[in-house]
């Protein structure tokens, strides 16, 4: 409900500050000790902190729902909830393509595209990564504002079909400014994570809601290569047929813009409202 997902909020918020903060000193000491003794020294921290929370953190199920159902079992009962595919299919699109988009793409697309120094592309990306920061609670906000999480995954992604599209059409004429916000219209619309968890929450039985938010999670992952990949062969097909190195990433843009454009559709006929009408749990 609407106080699950601000809680869920405030935990995406931290996490995603903690990556912004991290990325400086990370630099700095990649300087000092190298990159792979970095990459371990990470390893050891992620590994130490997850001992930690399986120690400190309580256990939430009973022993009898641990016996009850085994988790191929509770995929099963995810896979059977009809809301579920709708809600999946859209935050897949929305995170499949904002991980692809951020981690493989964006600095080419404003280098070579664009024709930004490492220096100009860097500070887009950096100032244009902060939108996720206030997309996340925003969003939730936004649902509260609405009584709706339909009508806000709706908006949100017509924003980012738009701010795909302006950028496949003026990708040589769009200045810093301009990509860091239309990047930045983008990277806000791919904060929907508490919205689809508070969404799943409602729409799947209590007893797998945390196999329906791994299901959730997962998916965009395992997507993300195949977003790439096809962003890779229109770019690939427009350099063969003579066509701008420019020009190729606006058709790369196009067809991000026609996928979500898809997950919009979904939005509209497909996705059951969730929000909580007398309840704020």
């Amino acid at each position: 409900g609407s106080r699950y997902a601000r809680a869920s909020a405030a935990l995406l918020f931290l996490g995603n500050t903690g990556v912004a903060a991290a990325a400086a000193p990370l630099v700095l000491l990649v300087s000092l000790m190298g990159w792979r003794t970095v990459m371990i020294a990470v390893a050891c921290l992620c590994i130490f902190f997850s001992l930690l929370l399986v120690m400190a953190l309580p256990e939430t199920s009973t022993r009898k729902e641990k016996r009850g159902v085994s988790v191929i079992g509770r995929i099963c009962i995810v896979c059977r909830t009809r809301g579920f595919w709708p809600l999946a299919f859209i935050y897949t699109c929305i995170t499949g393509m904002f991980f692809s988009f951020s981690s493989f793409w964006w600095g080419p697309i404003l280098i070579q595209g664009c024709g930004f120094s490492q220096q100009t592309a860097g500070t887009v990306m950096f100032f244009g990564s902060l939108a996720l920061l206030v997309g996340i609670p925003s969003m939730v906000a936004a649902s509260d504002f609405f009584c709706s999480h339909r009508r806000v995954l709706q908006i949100i992604l017509l924003m980012a079909v738009m701010a795909n599209v302006i950028q496949g059409f003026f990708l040589e004429q769009l200045s810093p400014w301009a990509m860091m916000i239309l990047g930045g219209i983008f990277i806000f619309c791919s904060g929907t994570g508490a919205v689809v968890f508070s969404a799943t929450r409602a729409l799947v039985p209590g007893s797998v809601i945390g196999t329906a938010m791994g299901c959730m999670n997962a998916l965009p992952c395992l997507v993300t290569g195949i977003f790439q990949w096809i962003f890779g062969i229109m770019l690939d097909t427009g350099l063969e047929r003579g066509i701008s190195v420019s020009s190729s990433y606006g058709i790369g843009l196009f067809a991000n813009a026609a996928i979500l454009s898809l997950a919009f559709m979904c939005a509209c006929f497909l996705l059951r409202e969730t929000y909580p009408r007398n309840s704020v749990d």
